[in-house]
């Protein structure tokens, strides 16, 4: 084999190496910013999540299906604890019949 030979296929692969590795670390960057990204995401979204959250518990006590709680395992999310399904039930009934609409509609309706 010619020493010319030799020399470029070295060559070559220390050329693919460096290529693989900032392939790699190009890949790992992108990562970094979809992660980030996402983090973003969820902080933006807070106000929304944190609104939804308390509309749905407030209707799954109204059901008398319980309240809303916030699942701290790995996965996070929410869970529904009905363990005093009917005290909750009374209380979200308490709070709907002083909410004024409420009380509007029951002057009207009288």
């Amino acid at each position: 084999m010619p020493l010319g030979s030799l020399i470029g296929g070295i060559m070559s692969q220390g050329a693919n190496s460096a290529a693989g590795s900032q392939a790699s670390a190009a890949g790992g960057q992108a990562l970094a910013n979809s992660r980030q990204v996402g983090y973003e995401d969820v902080a933006r979204l807070s106000p929304w999540i944190q609104s939804g959250s308390a509309a749905a518990d407030q209707i799954n006590q109204l059901l008398g299906l319980g309240h809303l709680q916030v699942n701290t395992g790995p996965s996070g999310g929410f869970g529904i604890d009905n363990s005093n399904w009917q005290g909750d039930q009374a209380n979200a009934f308490s709070k709907f019949r002083t909410d004024p609409g409420y009380q509007f509609r029951f002057n009207q309706g009288q």
